[in-house]
């Protein structure tokens, strides 16, 4: 059964809503930690990654490993691939190197870096990456630059997936700015549901910045949405997202 997460209660579903959830999914969490993914997302996030056949998969936040484990199982279901796990903390980074260390019965290929993913992303070669699980620094500009980094590292109609997409953090609006989708689902704490957006061609033309309150709109720019930036360092908040292009 699932733990409490740390703010004490869930948000959207009960306890016993929770571990019926849990009982329900294929994927197997033991050791489930609070502020790890639920285990019916993991299941939605490794069926897209196996119907999409991808082998080169890249994980923006590791923390303790349960969504990592399911992406080395699901690369061993489609014949093997790469896991790329960036981790900014260096004792998780440290314990996720062991707890990654999985006999498969297809060569499936770990990496584990340790550091800031806004200074990782920029190394993978154009057109490079087939699937990303984000879930690492949810503040909304971080999330912004990554996305402004990543769209040219992704193959065609590869897939992104975002956690933590509604609620505290309502990351849906990055989502969305770029042509995806943004699910509500089962939340077990004050963020979560999942984020998909497939990247074309029609994604590459997209640049999303932080407009604050005091900086015009450049011309061609379009408001989103005026939302709060959450998570620590975050000193200013975020008053509009500007899609350029």
């Amino acid at each position: 059964p699932m733990d409490a997460p740390p703010d004490g209660f869930y948000r959207h579903i009960s306890q016993e809503d929770a571990d019926l959830l849990t009982a329900a999914s294929l994927t197997r969490v033991p050791d489930w930690e609070p502020g790890s993914t639920e285990p019916w997302i993991i299941d939605i996030v490794v069926a897209l990654l196996v119907g999409g056949g991808f082998r080169r998969v890249v994980e923006l936040g590791g923390y303790k490993g349960a969504s990592s484990r399911a992406l080395i199982h699901a690369l061993d279901r489609v014949c093997g691939g790469d896991l790329v796990v960036v981790e900014l903390d260096p004792t998780l980074a440290h314990d996720l190197a062991t707890r990654l260390n999985i006999t498969t019965t297809h060569p499936v290929t770990v990496h584990v870096i340790q550091g800031n993913t806004l200074d990782v992303i920029p190394a993978f070669p154009d057109r490079s990456i087939g699937f990303v699980w984000v879930d690492g620094c949810h503040d909304t500009p971080h999330v912004v630059e990554e996305m402004n980094r990543l769209i040219p590292k992704m193959a065609e109609n590869g897939i992104v997936c975002f956690h933590d997409v509604h609620g505290h953090y309502n990351l849906r609006k990055i989502v969305e700015a770029f042509g995806g989708i943004a699910l509500d689902l089962p939340r077990v704490s004050s963020s979560g549901g999942l984020g998909i957006l497939q990247v074309t061609d029609a994604t590459r033309g997209i640049q999303l910045r932080v407009n604050y309150a005091q900086d015009p709109l450049a011309s061609g720019e379009r408001v989103i949405a005026v939302l709060q930036a959450f998570g620590q360092g975050c000193e200013k908040a975020v008053d509009h997202y500007s899609a350029v292009g």
